[in-house]
């Protein structure tokens, strides 16, 4: 996207900023993504006041206000005693120059830039945020100080390096693990602006997202996302189902705190929640609690692929460049399915090139008929694995007797190499597709639910683009550091953390057995010291080959890495960092993905 070609918003704001970047050079543009809209703020307030009263008098330390209108909006809420507004880009200046000047303010400029803003010597040095110039230690949340922040910028580094709000946030996790910088007195709490298509890697609501930064993140904080795109842009989604009864389980929750979403700020399972055109008692509900076959997954794409079906029928494009098509009344869709099955096998007869909106249409329709040859594959799988399942909790929760146990334990065991063995023999994207499907499902039922996002209190609010300037979407997210460390590591086992975790993350299909392949017996002895792997009841499974990394708990991480600390055939830290995948030394030191 170059500045050019951006779309002016209808925002009073955002005609100012294009006007005021318009007439520089093109290596002074800026990337920055400046939050342009009124509404939005005071909607993105109202859903965080009831939080936010606490922070009533505090100190805000403002890190990339930009135009201040989410700046000015927070401090009229607040009334802090001290804002401090870090803003490098001297563009700015003209639009925060009223907020410095205003009888009374209290607002305060610094131009600090890059990793400074980040670390609390400049702001103690200058005296400008006493409280933290302590040598005593203080327990609890620190609701006196607030950071804020927008990290949301166009800018990517080469090579595919890690994006900056990761980075970042990577050090402030960092930080509240060890008490360091703004942690060091209590937790701080965080209010960062960034590209809606980064925060998937912090709060993922997929599997295949949970990476390592995500799971540090589950580590040390509570996260919200207030303000986000709507769901249709991310690539990789779950089954719809998942989706709808997440969405259901948040809707009762808000109804019982009294929480509304305006109507244009929310997205289409909202919606159908909200207009009660799915029952409690539905068939949507019983499909997650049966033997279950493969929910539906609404693509845009599919839509698409209907809409070019009826235009091909109706004659509005044929399938060679010289030819006119025929209505096609009489078979209606039908006459358009034979034609594009038949044409795989035939050559064509025409000596003429092809439409591209032929070769679209056959090439959505390619994809569809994979996915339902896919679709039908999965279905037997997840109809053995709920089996599986059931044998599992029956043998987990039951007091069986000696031979009736006995007999539980060898039809569990047969059915699950058989379903190993069948697996084995069908194609890798089966095979995949299948434990995408499972560890999903998994992951939701599990009490709590392993991510975060189902674990959500509302619904966020959905943003448009052009409330935007440059006109993209960015995502507010929350985050809340825990008081107590439920997970507490020395800086050592923090590496052996990070490096582990890197390991078995770095591939979605990986599982326990990945240890065996950095040192030989790994697998046998770390589980024999991590209970939780096969307790049912906290996310295992009784089959370790069952359970793949990207479903661990935090908790199995910390246990995984106290057990490889006190293994006596360990492999060192510094040669097991020899064993990480390619590129993930980035990972263990950016938090990258």
């Amino acid at each position: 996207m170059t500045f050019n070609s951006l779309k002016r918003a209808p925002y009073p704001l955002a005609e100012a900023l294009h006007k005021a970047w318009a007439g520089l050079p093109p290596q002074r543009k800026s990337l920055r993504t400046d939050i342009v809209s009124p509404e939005l703020c005071d909607d993105a307030l109202q859903q965080l006041c009831p939080s936010l009263a606490r922070h009533t008098g505090c100190t805000i330390i403002d890190i990339n206000p930009g135009a201040g209108l989410w700046s000015s909006k927070l401090h009229e809420l607040l009334r802090p005693k001290r804002h401090l507004l870090v803003e490098s880009e001297n563009l700015y200046l003209p639009f925060l120059k009223p907020l410095l000047d205003a009888p009374g303010s209290r607002y305060q400029l610094r131009d600090w830039s890059g990793w400074l803003p980040w670390t609390t010597e400049p702001y103690i040095s200058e005296g400008l945020i006493p409280e933290l110039d302590s040598a005593i230690l203080s327990e609890g949340r620190n609701d006196s100080l607030l950071l804020i922040a927008n990290l949301g910028d166009l800018w990517r580094p080469r090579l595919r390096g890690p994006a900056t709000s990761h980075v970042r946030l990577f050090h402030y996790l960092n930080n509240i693990k060890f008490k360091q910088n703004f942690q060091s007195h209590g937790s701080v709490r965080l209010l960062l602006w960034m590209q809606d298509s980064e925060k998937r890697a912090i709060l993922p609501r997929t599997v295949s997202h949970r990476r390592k930064l995500s799971l540090e993140a589950e580590m040390s904080c509570q996260i919200e996302e207030i303000v986000g795109g709507p769901a249709s842009q991310t690539n990789q989604r779950r089954e719809d189902i998942l989706d709808i009864n997440s969405s259901r389980q948040v809707a009762e929750a808000m109804a019982k705190h009294s929480i509304r979403i305006p109507f244009e700020r929310q997205d289409e399972a909202q919606k159908l929640i909200n207009e009660n055109l799915l029952s409690a008692n539905g068939d949507q509900r019983i499909l997650m609690e049966t033997p279950i076959k493969l929910a539906s997954t609404h693509r845009a794409w599919h839509s698409d692929l209907e809409q070019m079906k009826e235009d091909f029928r109706d004659g509005k494009f044929s399938e060679y460049e010289d030819q006119t098509t025929p209505v096609l009344t009489e078979c209606k869709a039908e006459a358009v399915d034979r034609k594009l099955k038949s044409d795989k096998k035939k050559k064509p007869k025409i000596k003429s090139s092809r439409t591209p909106e032929y070769l679209k249409l056959r090439e959505l329709q390619r994809v569809f008929d994979g996915q339902i040859k896919t679709n039908g594959q999965v279905n037997s799988f997840l109809g053995q694995d709920q089996l599986i399942k059931c044998l599992e909790f029956e043998i987990h929760n039951q007091t069986l007797d000696g031979e009736k146990r006995k007999r539980k334990v060898n039809e569990l065991k047969r059915l699950t190499e058989d379903l190993k063995r069948r697996l084995e023999k069908v194609p890798k994207t089966v095979r995949e597709a299948f434990w995408y499907i499972s560890d999903n499902r998994r992951a939701f039922n599990q009490n709590p639910p392993l991510l975060m996002w189902d674990c959500r209190t509302a619904e966020p609010l959905i943003a448009r683009e052009d409330e935007f300037y440059n006109p993209t979407c960015l995502a507010l997210l929350d985050f809340q550091p825990r008081v107590s460390d439920p997970f507490p590591m020395s800086l050592t086992e923090s590496s052996l953390f990070q490096v582990l975790a890197t390991n078995l993350l770095s591939n979605g299909c990986n599982t326990l057995y990945y240890l065996n392949s950095l040192a030989p017996g790994a697998t046998e002895a770390i589980a024999a010291e991590v209970p939780s792997l096969r307790d049912l009841s906290r996310g295992g499974r009784q089959d370790l080959w069952e359970l793949r990394a990207r479903c661990f708990t935090p908790d199995m991480f910390y246990g995984i890495t106290k057990a490889w600390e006190n293994w006596p055939f360990k492999l060192p830290l510094t040669e097991l960092m020899s064993t990480l995948p390619a590129r993930a030394n980035e990972e263990v030191i950016y938090g990258k993905k």
